[in-house]
């Protein structure tokens, strides 16, 4: 007799245990280790069923309109919606960097290990990777025997598989349960353990019309920085290229108006700037204030007049780009917003982005969001010398982008304190021992109390802020990461007494 999941988490280890065993083996159809034939032996795993029956026939890219919704979730990709995010487990299928010899795409699948706000890393096979040899032997062409390994991917113009299509999203009910979870897959999830699934974007560089044809597909960035406007008269010719272009890839975006005190008012200087950039704006762009002309620090109201404007304008908050000696100035009095910092330290040219950040400069009373440490650094894919930039968190837009993703994954622990005691009461004794139920994982998770400070190390606090909207009964109300975490905390002790008392009450009867 089969036995099926009872419950997402369930699925999930199931599909966490196939990602761990399947690296290293070979799982070839009878074209040699094809990327189909690994999401094949996938979803025959998964689901106990021939392929035929679940994802059906088809090349890779074929799959994601093929698949039977009996055994799927279909979700397609929309590059202009940043909180669309794959599952881990969730099979991703992409179009193909360029139609193959006979003039058609063929695509690429594989099944998610983990993602980025803009990269998924995948198990896959790969049908034109080396080694290879003629599959079967009679045949003329070699096919690959290159066994499953990891590969990461940009969602949007990856070069090497083009864009994300979609991605095929088990359903969990269909999942053949096999104990995945008590073999020590899956595990126990606390919120902050959720919150740290989605990572904000890290590295990103800035451009102007100095790089004019720069292609940024090409080059490996979580966000670009563009210069639209400079003073009172000049919009940079290549902006509206290079902002589309970093739109479309699915890329963060900023776009920056250096500031130019002695040309006009700025007022002026920022409708010019939205005259050009309010398009972008609108898009997700975040508008930033280029403040680095050393002879105007002490005219910072001139700056926080242009920022309330193009605030006020667009809805959307502005980021301040400057040095440590503009930064403060006192002119700024107790007016702040987030920072992007320009300090190199050193002129020396690199090759590819930093890894230690430690020593990052003090700029006292400011929330440093961004750090411009090198414009003078080799990336892949573009020929000269790029600004270099690493995100710590802090711009409200990207953060609250980051939490929206996880407003589903959180919906478990928005549990009304009267709905949780009656779940205590009535259904602990016949759900304690099914995996994944909530009852399982508190008495299988007693110490998430203590735990639960070392696994929110490191969020941004604009990421505690954000407010997930409950479903189902109380729909429509609002509680923070920040409140459910705390209630996870502040309540451990309350639940331990009364599962205590549950079982101690089941033991003498």
């Amino acid at each position: 007799m089969v036995t099926y999941c009872k419950s997402q988490a369930q699925a999930d280890a199931e599909q966490l245990e196939w990602l761990a065993t399947a690296v290293g083996r070979s799982m070839p159809n009878e074209f040699g280790n094809q990327c189909s034939a690994a999401i094949q032996s996938n979803s025959v795993t998964l689901f106990g069923r021939p392929y035929q029956e679940t994802l059906r026939y088809g090349n890779a890219i074929d799959h994601i309109t093929n698949a039977s919704t009996a055994y799927f979730h279909k979700i397609y990709n929309d590059p202009k919606n940043p909180n669309l995010l794959p599952r881990v487990g969730d099979i991703a299928v992409y179009r193909g960097a360029a139609p193959l010899w006979d003039g058609k795409y063929y695509g690429h699948t594989f099944v998610v290990d983990s993602r980025t706000s803009t990269q998924q890393t995948g198990v896959q096979q790969d049908g034109a990777a080396e080694p290879a040899k003629l599959w079967p032997p009679t045949y003329k062409y070699r096919y690959s025997v290159k066994p499953a390994h990891k590969a990461t991917f940009w969602y949007i113009g990856d070069p090497a598989v083009g864009d994300v299509i979609g991605w095929l999203r088990p359903r969990w009910e269909k999942v053949v349960y096999t104990g995945a979870d008590k073999r020590g897959y899956g595990g126990k999830t606390t919120p902050a353990e959720v919150a740290q699934k989605v990572t904000l974007p890290g590295n990103g560089i800035d451009v102007s019309n100095w790089q004019k044809g720069i292609d940024l597909s090409r080059v490996p960035a979580d966000f670009v920085g563009v210069l639209a406007t400079d003073g009172a008269g000049f919009t940079s010719p290549t902006f509206k290229e290079q902002i589309n272009q970093a739109q479309k890839l699915g890329r963060r975006t900023l776009a920056y108006h250096y500031a130019r005190v002695s040309q006009s008012d700025s007022d002026t200087q920022a409708k010019y700037f939205l005259k050009a950039a309010a398009k972008a704006i609108k898009a997700g762009a975040v508008p930033v204030l280029d403040w680095e002309e050393d002879a105007w620090n002490h005219r910072a109201d001139w700056a926080i007049d242009w920022i309330r404007y193009v605030e006020k304008k667009t809805g959307s908050q502005v980021v301040v780009y400057q040095r440590q000696t503009a930064a403060a100035h006192t002119s700024w009095g107790s007016f702040r917003r987030p920072m992007w910092l320009s300090w190199y330290g050193s002129a020396a040219r690199r090759s590819g982005y930093a890894t230690d950040f430690s020593h990052i400069p003090p700029a006292p009373g400011w929330k440093v969001a961004l750090w411009q440490y090198s414009d003078n650094t080799i990336l892949p894919g573009y020929g000269g010398p790029l600004d270099v930039n690493r995100y710590f968190g802090g711009i409200p837009q990207w953060d609250q982008a980051v939490a929206a993703a996880l407003t589903d994954d959180l919906e478990v622990f928005l549990m009304s304190q009267e709905k949780f005691n009656t779940y205590m009461d009535t259904y602990y004794r016949q759900r304690r021992g099914v995996a994944g139920s909530l009852a399982w994982g508190i008495g299988n998770n007693r110490d998430r109390g203590v735990n639960i400070e070392a696994l929110v190390k490191g969020l941004v606090q604009s990421i505690f802020a954000f407010g997930a909207k409950r479903k189902g009964s109380g729909a429509g109300s609002v509680v923070t990461l920040a409140e459910v975490i705390a209630y996870d905390k502040d309540n451990w002790d309350d639940v331990r007494t009364r599962l205590e008392a549950i079982e101690k009450n089941l033991e003498n009867k």
